[in-house]
């Protein structure tokens, strides 16, 4: 047995001593076969009274301890016994303000996915050998000058995930019970702006206690109260009573920035997405909904959920494993079933997480005329060729034929070059064909880069990008399409690519969806992708003219008809278009490129805004001529 504990409670109120069990057996020194398992529960095993000294028995040879306020068992400390050794600890005001820094520090982490903070403990939990990921955190948290320890952010992390109590005292408003808004949503049709629900369905109510309360409203929704009340929290997320997915209530925690939402500045609070009887709901913390926050929250925050549930696993047994050599090898050994018994967690909640979103984008998400063996377009033309070769990704060649009567040609073929083509011709016919050549030597370094980016700007000044990508969301198949071209774009750099991450394709989704959206006026989007190419405040994340061209590429490669008749019908000189590019290559340093969209943005033709993919043509040559 482990020996004793000596507790001393410095604090002016009484401490509930929880022990973190899981299936691990410190005494045979192993891990269970299933190490899906590993999530610890904890169990309270004793009290201390407030400015008091107790001792604490344990009963096995190594026990990781958890020390919580009585009231709503925030943590405020914890330690591993061993058996070699006596064990002490001391409670006060210093290690109150350490957890409550850990726990700001959760919140920012699970709100905002693409924070450098969030990125960064991401990486070191999902790339570290797991036998080594609290000396690896420990070394982040200290550089950032932070107080608190991998142990502290553990049991943090643990009763934020499982305790229903631990948001209410710490919300925006702290009343008792905290109030969540439910809402049901209406299945999305492709092309449609989304109706934002005004209607509430019920109110979930939180307490202090831990308990969940749930009442629906009379107002015909199918959100019925489940029998008895009984809800569980538990990994993030809230359920009742055998629930199923077409049965009772499954919903996931997801935690919002409210600057996104016009709240208060730097806040964090509990939402959650599911379903309540089949029904898919979302839940907030105000009443009527202000923008799509739900579109894309689930796959931005993939990854970050695979991570925080391998954390949980590990964290549970990492103070132990560290004082027995052979459970310390067993955890080594299980690291990636680990990594795997966590993201197949994940990858179930999908199946039932915005299933109708996810269902909607698979079909209407293709690219134009893919081709994915062979280019099989042909062009008979007499051109007189001006090359401009660069190394990125995906080049784009665009040829622009002009006639006598006008007419524009426009052929985009996805390929290894970017050609500028100027051909003088006699014909009439308008020709839009995208034509994806799997032969073709991709730039990894900007590939890996160009959706981390955009989910980077998403967050940048508080969120200004995101509030523009969903005021208007709808679903116009960027999701899926944004999928395949990374898909494809990592087979041809020869790196490795994981389909089923949605979090890699999300932001490029979000943004391709956002401009080619209709119901966003087109100086609107080019002025929010200004945005985007605005240096932040890290110059590295500065978006190159390579990753700038590829997004050009991916919205001539999605579908749309709205965008797609605007072109075919588009017409003007060709001394406007090259008058215009001129005028963007004004702009050529980083610091300056943002006015070049933004000058697009007002720029019209005879009184008319250009189409979006015309105005694509236009940014692939201006790209071209700065490169």
């Amino acid at each position: 047995m482990s020996k004793t504990v000596h507790i001393t409670n410095s604090l002016p109120y009484a401490l509930d001593v929880y022990k973190f069990t899981s299936p691990a057996d410190p005494d045979a020194g192993t891990l269970p076969s299933n190490v899906q398992s590993l999530y610890p529960d904890a169990t309270k095993v004793a009290t201390v009274p407030a400015n008091t000294t107790q001792d604490y028995n344990p009963t096995q040879s190594y026990e990781y301890l958890a020390f919580a306020n009585q009231t709503d068992r925030m943590p405020v400390g914890s330690v591993t016994t061993s058996a070699r050794h006596e064990t002490s600890i001391t409670l006060d005001p210093a290690g109150v303000t350490r957890l409550q820094q850990a726990f700001d520090f959760y919140k920012s982490y699970k709100g905002s996915p693409f924070a450098p903070e969030t990125l960064a403990v991401n990486n070191i939990i999902l790339t570290t050998d797991v036998t080594e990921q609290d000396d690896a955190l420990n070394a982040y948290f200290q550089a950032q000058k932070l107080t608190f320890t991998y142990s502290d952010f553990g049991v943090i992390t643990h009763w934020a995930e499982n305790d229903p109590g631990s948001w209410g005292p710490y919300s925006t408003a702290p009343v008792n019970p905290f109030t969540l808004y439910c809402y049901a949503l209406t299945p999305p049709d492709p092309g449609q702006e989304l109706m934002m629900p005004k209607q509430i369905a019920g109110v979930f109510n939180f307490d202090a206690t831990g308990k969940v309360t749930y009442s629906p409203y009379n107002n015909g929704l199918p959100t019925g109260k489940p029998a008895g009340d009984q809800f569980t929290y538990n990994q993030g997320l809230l359920t009742s009573a055998g629930a199923t997915d077409t049965q009772g209530y499954k919903l996931i925690g997801v935690y919002q920035d409210m600057n996104m939402h016009d709240g208060n500045p730097d806040t964090y609070e509990l939402f959650f997405t599911g379903k309540i009887n089949g029904q898919d709901v979302i839940v907030q913390p105000y009443q009527v909904p202000k923008l799509a926050w739900w579109m894309s929250v689930y796959n931005l925050a993939y990854m970050t959920y695979q991570a925080i549930n391998v954390y949980m696993m590990v964290e549970g047994v990492i103070g132990i494993a560290k004082q027995v050599p052979a459970m310390l090898n067993a955890l080594k050994t299980a690291g990636q079933a680990i990594f795997q018994a966590a993201k197949n967690g994940v990858q179930s909640l999908g199946e039932w997480v915005s299933e109708k979103l996810s269902s909607l984008a698979d079909q209407i998400g293709d690219l134009i005329n893919v081709d994915v063996d062979t280019d099989v377009d042909t062009d008979v033309d007499t051109d007189v060729d001006t090359d401009v070769d660069t190394d990125i990704d995906i080049d784009v060649d665009i040829d622009v034929d002009i006639d006598c009567f006008v007419v524009v040609d426009i052929d985009v073929d996805i390929d290894v070059d970017i050609d500028t083509d100027i051909d003088t011709v006699v014909d009439t016919v308008t020709d839009v064909d995208t034509d994806i050549d799997t032969d073709v030597d991709v730039d990894s370094s900007a590939l890996g880069n160009l959706a981390k980016k955009i989910g980077k700007a998403l967050w940048n000044n508080k969120g200004k990008i995101f509030k523009e990508v969903v005021k208007n969301v709808a679903v116009m198949g960027g999701m899926m399409a944004a999928q395949k071209l990374l898909e494809m774009w990592h087979a041809k750099a020869k790196s490795d690519y994981d389909a089923s991450e949605p979090s890699q394709a999300a932001p490029l989704g979000m943004l391709l969806d956002y401009m080619v959206n209709p119901a966003n006026p087109v100086s609107e989007r080019w002025t929010t992708f200004s945005y985007y190419v605005t240096p932040p405040s890290d110059p590295t994340d500065t978006p190159s003219i390579n990753e700038q061209q590829m997004i050009m590429a991916s919205i001539l490669a999605l579908p749309n008809k709205t965008e797609d008749q605007a072109l075919n019908g588009w017409k003007w000189p060709q001394g406007d278009q090259d008058s215009l590019v001129n005028t963007l290559a004004a702009y050529r340093v980083p610091a300056d490129i943002p006015k070049a969209y933004t000058t697009l943005a007002s720029y019209t033709h005879n009184g008319t805004a250009l189409p979006v993919k015309v105005a694509v043509g236009v940014v692939m040559k201006y790209l071209t001529k700065i490169s």
